[in-house]
């Protein structure tokens, strides 16, 4: 049985994560962004909130692709009623915690790869599986929590 609610989750948690590492695979070909990225997270293992500052000094293309798709889900919601406000609001605030919670692991990860590419891919796969795995949660905690509430 699937969830109606679940059906969105897919369709409205792949696009950010999705531009955020297209957007990092840009400034890794314009200034290396996210070499000097990786380097800095191996060599002062920051915590999670620095690391998302970092990001965001570093890798401009990354925030841009990230918020323009965002907005853009928001705008196409609006406009055409593709998602529920609800699900569109768990599945964008699942990346965007994701993110910075796999900024936090970003040492390890840049110890654990050795190439460029596989440290691009494996950050863009941590962000892509948690914030649709998140997402999920989210939506399935807020029907659970709905549906108890309005039973009588």
């Amino acid at each position: 049985m699937v969830v109606p609610e679940l059906s969105g989750v897919w369709r409205c948690a792949w696009p950010a994560p999705v531009a955020a590492f297209l957007g990092a695979a840009v400034d890794e070909w314009h200034h290396a962004g996210f070499t000097v990225f990786m380097t800095l997270c191996q060599s002062s293992s920051p915590l999670p909130w620095q690391a998302a500052s970092l990001q965001a000094e570093l890798m401009p293309a990354m925030v841009t692709a990230l918020l323009a798709v965002m907005a853009g889900q928001w705008l196409q919601a609006w406009m055409s009623r593709t998602h529920r406000p609800a699900t569109l609001l768990a599945c964008q605030a699942s990346c965007l915690l994701v993110m910075v919670l796999a900024g936090g692991i970003c040492a390890a990860l840049a110890t654990t790869f050795d190439s460029r590419a596989a440290r691009l891919v494996a950050m863009g796969i941590v962000d892509l599986a948690g914030s649709v795995s998140l997402a999920g949660a989210l939506v399935l905690g807020g029907i659970a929590v709905s549906r108890r509430s309005f039973a009588v």
